[in-house]
């Protein structure tokens, strides 16, 4: 560990990537559905605030996204309509840092159709959830990604 600390930040955080990855799909059987997809979710925010997003989009929030989308989600009613939404909103963030790593000044034709596709994603995820007042946050949420998104534009 002293090692990988003078290497510096990235050297940590490869190993504790794999870590908290590993950690999931060794206990995936342990844990009930709907705290397994809590978990994914959470794994995600974290590996985002480590950088990878990579990692946080294939591994966390896009499983979650198809889950949501064939109504296959443990969580029922509310919650489902929340970790779908959050999970099309980190997958929809995730995205977007790998088109701007691209093309930082949004230059090319297929960059802005891309970001065109994520406002849709997230706009999207929004409208599932305004019918449902106790997810106000979770619009709030959206409202916020939407005006980063609109900030590359």
């Amino acid at each position: 560990r002293a090692s990988a600390a003078r290497r510096g930040p990235a050297a940590l955080k490869a190993p504790l990537k794999q870590r908290l990855l590993s950690l999931l799909r060794d206990n995936r059987a342990q844990l009930s559905p709907l705290i397994y997809e809590r978990a994914l979710l959470d794994t995600g925010a974290l590996l985002v605030g480590l950088g990878e997003y990579t990692a946080a989009q294939r591994e966390c929030f896009e499983p979650i996204a198809r889950l949501a989308a064939a109504a296959k989600l443990a969580a029922g009613g509310d919650g489902a309509y929340e970790m779908g939404a959050t999970a099309d909103y980190g997958a929809v963030e995730c995205e977007l840092h790998a088109l701007t790593a691209r093309d930082p000044g949004l230059l090319k034709s297929a960059s802005a159709s891309v970001l065109s596709s994520l406002l849709e994603r997230a706009r999207a995820a929004m409208a599932r959830c305004v019918p449902h007042e106790s997810l106000y946050w979770v619009v709030f949420n959206g409202s916020v990604l939407i005006y980063r998104l609109c900030r590359h534009a």
